[in-house]
């Protein structure tokens, strides 16, 4: 994910948005919290969201890292991130 993010910081979009995809290839089946965490960074609520619903569906053990990880800053403020808290039982 680090490829990702650099270059996504960087504003190289497309050459994020290919390492994301190889991100998704590689982990996307055994650890969603992974891919949710480039959705997260990049303000893309809506498929973070997704990523994350898939963690807690598939039980990525990663999840319960999420309230002190940088990454997600940018989409505390939204609703469903305290509704993601509590469905995963953590303490908001």
């Amino acid at each position: 994910d680090l490829l990702a993010l650099v270059n996504w910081a960087m504003h190289h979009n497309a050459e994020s948005d290919t390492a994301l995809n190889e991100l998704t290839q590689k982990y996307g089946q055994d650890s969603p919290y992974v891919v949710a965490t480039v959705y997260g960074y990049r303000g893309d609520v809506d498929r973070a969201f997704t990523w994350l619903d898939r963690a807690l569906a598939e039980r990525d053990s990663t999840l319960t890292s999420i309230k002190s990880d940088p990454l997600f800053a940018k989409i505390k403020a939204d609703p469903r991130y305290a509704a993601l808290l509590q469905k995963a039982r953590l303490p908001l």
